[in-house]
């Protein structure tokens, strides 16, 4: 027979173990909005960096084709950026990419962004790429964090392609505004609870 305390302590463990599967639950089906917006940096020289794997978005999520009813783009209405972009935009600044869509925080794959605008590659044969790539990740750890990676392609004057390529993990706060520095690319990122 085993003592008295180990039995309260086997009925503890079993109590902590039934009811972690309704916390997990509660943590991934809490739904956020998730905005991003990359823009380039006025005068700034290009950073030249290798490009995106051609399977760059296969364990991604493609916002723009996902069948996914989790996750969705929302409406241009309902982003928060907008004055943001507007002011860097007449400091200078390029704006290259600005969405915005909904995820549950649990989702356990990145979400894979791109624009309609395709830049040429150097390569015969090969399917021109998107201007710009990118992979959000948001999710709850031991609190809310985004990791996030851009490619931006771009031509030259004398026919060449070239990638610069932002990468950060970063902490984030709800209904707060991040800013994700590089030396010639920005990225700002905000995310609070969906309605």
């Amino acid at each position: 027979m085993r003592p008295a305390f180990l039995r309260s302590l086997g009925g503890f463990t079993l109590l902590c173990l039934s009811l972690l599967p309704s916390v997990v639950q509660a943590q991934s089906t809490e739904n956020v909005i998730v905005e991003v917006a990359l823009f380039s940096q006025p005068s700034a020289r290009l950073l030249p960096a290798e490009s995106a794997d051609l399977d760059w978005a296969d364990s991604a999520i493609v916002l723009s084709e996902t069948a996914n009813s989790q996750v969705r783009s929302i409406d241009v209405t309902r982003r928060q950026l907008g004055d943001e972009m507007d002011r860097l935009a007449r400091q200078g600044y390029r704006l290259h990419l600005h969405t915005a869509w909904t995820q549950p925080l649990g989702l356990g794959n990145p979400i894979a962004v791109s624009d309609d605008d395709a830049t040429s590659s150097p390569d015969a044969g090969v399917d021109p790429l998107p201007r710009v790539q990118g992979l959000v990740s948001v999710k709850q750890n031991q609190g809310l964090e985004a990791d996030v990676s851009f490619w931006l392609n771009q031509g030259t004057a004398d026919g060449r392609l070239v990638t610069e390529k932002l990468r950060q993990t970063r902490r984030l706060r709800l209904d707060e505004t991040h800013y994700l520095d590089h030396p010639s690319l920005g990225v700002l990122i905000r995310v609070w609870r969906a309605d």
